[in-house]
């Protein structure tokens, strides 16, 4: 079964996704040893409407510095590191692609 597929468990996971994310960082002169939260910022709003859906409902949720947010289907992790920085919340998060969870993408910010 090819990915994307309506019978397809995982649609989302195409097997190069980390692969092309570590490429265009390395083609923008980006060390993958030393990556600041600024570095990922072409890539953070990885869903529909992008980071107006996430200002959207940052707002409509009234997230506050002083809660902790689960991110359930984080992908690469750009709403956690964009509500640590910008709101200060904390923030757990979970995707079930591998290729795009991976402990690099979370552990800036």
């Amino acid at each position: 079964m090819t990915a994307g597929t309506s019978s397809d468990p995982n649609p989302y996971a195409t097997g190069t996704t980390r692969e092309r994310i570590e490429r265009a960082l390395h083609d923008n002169g980006r060390s993958l040893d030393a990556l600041d939260p600024a570095d990922l910022d072409f890539l953070e709003e990885f869903h529909i409407l992008g980071r107006l859906a996430t200002d959207s409902l940052v707002q409509l949720a009234e997230v506050t510095a002083e809660d902790r947010v689960l991110d359930a289907g984080s992908g690469i992790g750009g709403t956690p590191r964009y509500l640590v920085r910008q709101i200060g919340c904390q923030v757990a998060s979970v995707d079930f692609t591998p290729s795009t969870a991976t402990p690099r993408a979370g552990s800036t910010g």
